[in-house]
């Protein structure tokens, strides 16, 4: 009665040898996907280095540009020339304010309009008012 039969016997063999081989499929599987998955993030990777090695060179061209264009003024890498001003002794004024009593005179027409404005005139116009008064009363 104690005794097993061949069948039996081969049976209870493969049962723990068929847990054994489900418990290896079971980590092959989990290891594959842990590869793919590494796979996957290792590419990520390298397009998100490939893609800021990208966008700090385009911050140094645009550095670059901006200093260029005018970003400091005292840097000695600026190539741009000094723009030459007139002094006000060296500007010749050929253009007269209209206002018969304003004795202004102006290097440009454009500045002599500028000069015009309704502040200006009523300004010449009050002072001209208070000159005659002060002139009255003595």
């Amino acid at each position: 009665l104690g005794m097993l039969q061949p069948d039996q016997m081969f049976q209870q063999q493969q049962q723990p040898s068929q847990q054994q081989d489900e418990t290896n499929l079971n980590y092959y599987q989990e290891y594959c996907k842990l590869f793919i998955a590494n796979v996957v993030l290792t590419s990520q990777i390298k397009e998100l280095i490939s893609e800021k090695n990208e966008l700090l060179q385009k911050l140094a061209q645009l550095e670059m540009h901006s200093n260029m264009l005018g970003g400091n003024a005292d840097s000695p890498n600026d190539q741009r020339k000094k723009r030459f001003r007139r002094t006000a002794t060296e500007i010749s004024r050929h253009y007269k304010c209209p206002v018969e009593s304003c004795s202004k005179q102006y290097g440009s027409e454009a500045v002599s309009y500028t000069h015009l404005t309704l502040p200006t005139i009523y300004s010449v116009q009050i002072s001209v008012v208070a000159v005659s008064l002060k002139k009255k009363k003595h």
